[in-house]
């Protein structure tokens, strides 16, 4: 956690609506804190070294992000940031969590669900009213975590 209490989250996005929206985002919560957005691998792995987040949000697309080696580099930067991978492609979020990833959301989630999906991650109970692990409200698509004993690759 950053030194205010809040859990801090690192965007990497190339495209700057997504980066811009999800940093609107977390800024109206009490809980979360963006620490920056960037828009290539390289840009990524100097921030987590520079903000040490407790989460990455990273889009499985983002350029020169290769993901067999970046997850494992990932957890190797600051303090092991969980990860969410992100993409407009459903199709990505298998190939996300096989190479590690915690997470996988899709860039149309609405923004409650992501919220309620990062709070997951960070073990903080759903509110009342907030859908269930694995569950999304009206007849959406499933969440896609990670399985439990699933291997990093």
């Amino acid at each position: 956690m950053q030194a205010n209490g809040k859990v801090g989250v690192l965007i990497a996005d190339d495209h700057p609506d997504v980066a811009n929206a999800l940093t609107a985002l977390l800024l109206a919560q009490s809980d979360f804190v963006p620490l920056g957005a960037v828009a290539t691998a390289r840009d990524l792995f100097e921030a987590v070294e520079a903000t040490h987040p407790e989460i990455v949000m990273v889009d499985w697309e983002l350029p020169g992000f290769d993901p067999r080696q970046a997850v494992a580099a990932l957890r190797e930067h600051g303090n092991g940031p969980q990860i969410v991978a992100m993409s407009a492609y459903l199709l990505a979020a298998r190939a996300a969590l096989a190479a590690g990833a915690d997470v996988f959301i899709s860039k149309t989630d609405p923004p409650d669900s992501v919220l309620a999906i990062l709070r997951r991650l960070r073990g903080v109970p759903p509110s009342t009213g907030a859908p269930a692990p694995g569950e999304r409200p009206n007849g959406a698509r499933p969440i896609f975590p990670r399985r439990p004993g699933q291997a990093n690759t």
